[in-house]
């Protein structure tokens, strides 16, 4: 049995649902779903290559996460990282953007 990562869980017929595949299980992942009739979609090729230029991008900010910040140098941070934050409701995870 294969082991999934769901990005959201399935919880109806025909709703569609979020999975995270390693590389190495990807084409029999994908050759299962298409024999049962199932075409994905891939959404994200390469999730750690994002985890990794996000988690550089932010090293290079010299935001101190350790200690208090005031409102303006977090706006100041926000406004810097417009569009390539991103939040989770738990259920889609979105870009952040902001005003």
């Amino acid at each position: 049995m294969l082991q999934l990562s769901f990005w959201i869980e399935p919880s109806v017929v025909g709703k569609p649902v979020d999975i995270m595949v390693s590389p190495t299980l990807e084409k029999v992942v994908l050759q299962k779903l298409k024999r049962g009739g199932i075409f994905p979609q891939i959404m994200i090729n390469d999730v750690q290559e994002l985890i990794d230029e996000e988690e550089k991008s932010l090293n290079q900010s010299n935001f101190n996460y350790n200690e208090y910040n005031t409102y303006e140098t977090v706006s100041k941070f926000l406004k810097l990282y417009n569009g390539k934050l991103w939040w989770t409701d738990g259920t889609k995870a979105k870009p952040v953007e902001l005003d």
